[in-house]
């Protein structure tokens, strides 16, 4: 995953969060010789498969992906950091992350904005945006708006509308396919809707902390979003699990006795997000669990308790 030193998009910087690698494409190589289960390395025995190359690093030369060799169109990690330049230099948004997952799969870097939405009780929620790109064929290059909440050092998409625009483009973000040119400049026109994604965020925000949120309506809100059932129709161990130390998070957890979030809607949402991006069990370790909450399977769970809430401010 890496992590956040000084100097944050310097070329030292790059350096240390090792996204300072380029990319290259490479041929499949595959046996004709033999029966196909000995190594073989005389050039004569082997043979390249026409609608495939290898993406790897150029600097360990470690394999990343297999990808399309006439369709995928490769996003270099320095065309991260282009993207994000006019941003910074203009100011009111400063890059403060960045890393790879997996080796270099898929590589990502986050941006802030410098003012803050301002909840009851002081509760400051900073919005981000984050890019990411792979090399692996798992997912194109996406940009998503997001947020991070001071108190707990939770983050949340801006999922705000769902679905997604013909053009790869809506309030919420983008995501470009490998088959598309990633246009930066094209890309960077869109980060310009970061201001009014945050301000119907921000909406919706103190709509949530002016639900009050008993019990009963908990308890019902988080069956919904983490609740599933087995053969005999009763909740599973697992999700009973999740409940619970989610329950628990949203009356002790960190920020849960702000005055935005005691008892209220926006309390609960963030005893979700408390619950995926720091408690939740992984197979792997806090970066397994950072992929899920950014890509993976926690990012889904986030993603639908936000609309869940958003119904409720809207009934």
């Amino acid at each position: 995953m890496n992590a956040v030193v000084n100097n944050v998009g310097s070329p030292e910087w790059i350096r240390s969060v090792d996204l300072s690698f380029e990319v290259e494409r490479v041929p499949v190589l595959f046996s004709i010789g033999g029966n196909g289960t000995e190594r073989l390395m005389d050039a004569s025995n082997l043979a390249e498969f026409k609608n495939r190359v290898v993406l790897r690093r150029a600097d360990n030369k470690e394999g990343l992906g297999i990808v399309s060799a006439n369709s995928y169109k490769l996003v270099q990690p320095a065309a991260v950091f282009d993207f994000y330049q006019g941003f910074t230099q203009a100011g009111g948004m400063q890059l403060v992350a960045g890393g790879n997952f997996k080796g270099g799969q898929r590589i990502w870097a986050q941006a802030e904005l410098d003012n803050p939405i301002i909840l009851p009780g002081n509760d400051l929620i900073f919005p981000q945006f984050l890019l990411s790109t792979s090399y692996n064929g798992d997912t194109g290059t996406v940009g998503t708006f997001t947020t991070r909440r001071v108190f707990c050092e939770n983050t949340l998409n801006m999922a705000l509308s769902q679905g997604d625009a013909e053009d790869g483009y809506n309030i919420t973000g983008f995501s470009i396919p490998h088959h598309r040119e990633f246009d930066v400049r094209e890309a960077q026109k869109h980060v310009e809707e970061l201001m009014v994604a945050a301000k119907l965020f921000e909406v919706a925000a103190h709509k949530m902390t002016q639900v009050g949120m008993g019990a009963d309506a908990t308890r019902e809100f988080l069956i919904k979003v983490a609740g599933s059932y087995g053969a005999d129709g009763q909740l599973t161990a697992q999700s009973k699990f999740k409940i619970a130390q989610m329950d628990d998070l949203y009356r002790t957890g960190p920020g849960s006795d702000a005055a935005s979030a005691q008892g209220t809607l926006w309390g609960v949402l963030n005893a979700v997000t408390r619950f995926i991006d720091h408690e939740a069990p992984s197979r792997s370790d806090h970066v397994g669990r950072t992929y899920s909450a950014w890509f993976g399977d926690g990012k889904t769970t986030k993603v639908k308790a936000l609309h869940l809430a958003l119904q409720l401010t809207a009934e």
